[in-house]
């Protein structure tokens, strides 16, 4: 590093463009299940299955949301809304769940299916995952497995109308092998540490007139939701600390050598848990938000590092694009297998980036998964077919906080290094691909370089021809109409036009779909 507030070098950008935040399936057995076929579930009752708790009271969930933000719970509190009981076994780890989901629909079709995801079997490509004691307002209900059993279609015996709702029940049983690694450490069984991240049945996205049940690809981000409040009990063995998405509201003895934790969230569109007896625990409020860095002993000087990188990101992402909604924002350094994943209100930083004297490489990971609460948690996006939307702005995001957060050069630095990027792949290639194609479309290097560097360089060619202010007033602008809802190409391409004009449209079309 020959300067201060420099970036890695060119080999190192590629591996962070192409690996921090992506979806590498871990590589278990091949698959065997046709992704057409459907199978009936068997109704079984699930062993020991815990009850499902009641509601939080309102000033309880209010804990979760920063002090101004509270009545962005309003619209959510007849929507789409989960209540999560689990249980937490370890060596080896078993999940058992059960779970009740309030379901809107929200769209103009009468629907009478809803599909759920089950994140794991799609991508282990085997069944990790099985549901049971499926009832729709209470009922027994029918359901059908489908896509290497990641579908689950429960059948609602009913028609659905616009803006009607539904309760749907089930209970879980999640099996992680001992030593299992999905997805670089989304789903984990790492010995001193756990992390289960879309490890309950989550409803997918009905869109365009069906539902999203595309099938996980070599890389990009294996979850499509949409923002929903949780309420959250998690029992898990004594001793065990716990790192969450939302806020922990009570913390109390259960029973045979256990502690139970309840959280509540805002509206999240996934819910990621952390579980360890060695976290070592800082806490650290700035200006309504609660920091909390979860770290293994013995490296107290990253620690600080990280705190201070996490207070600073925090406070310039708010004041360009609009102020981090919730209450907390928990970072956990992590043994797992990407340099940085993100989930709302909770990041993970590979423990071997977790170093203060590597601080170039640190605070790149770190600025890139805390923009990813703003593109990703807040704004929505399907990151399989659309993965250029929110990773192309986090990467963008490294460029704002280098030469806002230090000086123009650093900034520069860094938008150097994803040009040469492209421009490597250009002149071995002779071409040079749109940003905006499904994750599958792509090579692991193509990938990294297109949806990340190139993706993030449209933003700072913007820049070039209409000026950096103008921009960060467009993504304000992006961000407040957005948030905790889906956005899709259209609607980036509609806000590009709206504050630059057709030209900027063709360049758009160009650059993003290779028109």
């Amino acid at each position: 590093m020959a300067h201060r507030h420099g970036i890695p070098g060119a080999p190192l950008i590629w591996l962070l463009a192409a690996i921090a935040c992506s979806a590498t399936p871990f590589p278990g057995p091949a698959a065997t299940t046709d992704s057409s076929r459907e199978q009936t579930a068997t109704l079984a009752p699930t062993e020991d299955a815990p009850a499902i708790q009641p509601t939080a009271a309102p000033k309880q969930r209010q804990q979760a949301m920063r002090a101004g933000f509270e009545q962005d719970i309003a619209s959510f509190l007849d929507g789409l809304h989960y209540w999560l009981d689990v249980r937490v076994d370890l060596d080896p780890v078993r999940v058992r769940g059960r779970q009740r989901v309030h379901y809107v629909n929200t769209s103009n079709d009468t629907l009478t299916e809803v599909a759920f995801r089950l994140v794991a079997n799609g991508l282990y490509s085997k069944t990790l995952h099985t549901v049971t004691n499926v009832t729709v307002d209470g009922q027994p209900a029918e359901t059908a497995l489908s896509v290497h059993n990641s579908v689950l279609m429960v059948k609602l015996g009913k028609e659905l109308a616009p803006g009607a709702s539904v309760e749907i029940a089930m209970d879980s049983i999640l099996d992680l092998p001992p030593g299992a690694e999905l997805s670089y450490g989304r789903i984990a069984d790492k010995g001193e540490a756990i992390f289960l991240s879309s490890f309950f049945p989550m409803v997918s996205v009905y869109e365009h007139g069906a539902w999203w049940v595309d099938p996980t690809v070599d890389q990009g981000d294996p979850a499509y939701s949409e923002s929903a409040l949780f309420d959250v009990t998690l029992t898990a063995p004594e001793g065990v600390m716990v790192a969450a998405s939302g806020s922990v509201i009570s913390q109390t003895p259960g029973d045979a050598g256990t502690t139970v934790y309840q959280f509540v969230s805002g509206p999240i569109r996934d819910f990621s848990v952390a579980l360890s007896p060695k976290f070592e625990l800082d806490t650290q409020s700035q200006d309504g938000v609660t920091v909390n860095i979860w770290s293994r002993p013995g490296d107290e000087k990253s620690d600080v590092f990280a705190m201070g990188k996490t207070l600073k990101s925090l406070e310039l992402f708010g004041r360009l694009y609009g102020k981090y909604p919730f209450a907390e924002l928990d970072v956990v350094e992590a043994p797992i297998e990407a340099l940085g994943i993100e989930y709302p209100g909770l990041i993970y930083i590979d423990s071997d980036a977790w170093n203060a004297s590597e601080s170039n490489l640190f605070e790149f990971v770190l600025s890139h998964e805390i923009a990813h609460q703003w593109w990703y948690s807040a704004i929505g996006n399907d990151q399989i077919n659309e993965p250029w939307l929110d990773e192309g702005l986090a990467d963008y995001s490294i460029i704002v906080y280098f030469r806002d957060g230090y000086d123009q050069a650093a900034g520069d630095r860094v938008r150097d290094f994803y040009q040469r990027d492209v421009d490597d792949y250009v002149s071995n290639n002779d071409s040079r691909m749109p940003t905006g194609l499904p994750a599958g479309a792509y090579s692991a290097n193509e990938y990294g370089t297109f949806v990340y560097s190139a993706g993030a360089l449209f933003y700072s060619h913007l820049e070039d021809d209409y000026g950096k202010d103008k921009v960060t007033q467009m993504l304000r602008a992006y961000y407040a109409r957005h948030r905790y809802g889906l956005a899709r190409i259209d609607d980036m391409r509609d806000i590009v036009v709206e504050f630059f004009g057709d030209k900027a449209g063709a360049f758009f079309d160009e650059w993003v779909r290779g028109k």
